[in-house]
């Protein structure tokens, strides 16, 4: 038997939170960030590439690793209101 009642927003923001962490997209973004990490840790250390290209890069890829969530979030917050 499904429940009729709607979570409210504690419980909304619980379970939007924790299914954003297991979901499959959230993970792929993770893993495409620590990517960036690594790839910037290489370009730093053995290619003798300036900071601040670096820096941009690594800010860059986290802007996209939030847009992602954020729009996870939305997507998510939207499914679980709609049930």
């Amino acid at each position: 038997m499904k429940s009729k009642m709607k979570p409210n927003k504690q419980e909304l923001e619980l379970i939007v939170g924790h299914a954003s962490n297991a979901h499959p997209l959230g993970m792929l973004a993770n893993i495409i960030f620590i990517g960036v990490l690594g790839a910037a840790l290489f370009g730093l250390l053995f290619k003798g590439k300036a900071m601040i290209g670096v820096a941009l890069f690594v800010v860059t890829g986290f802007a996209c690793r939030q847009l992602i969530f954020f729009l996870l979030k939305l997507h998510l917050k939207k499914k679980y209101w709609s049930e």
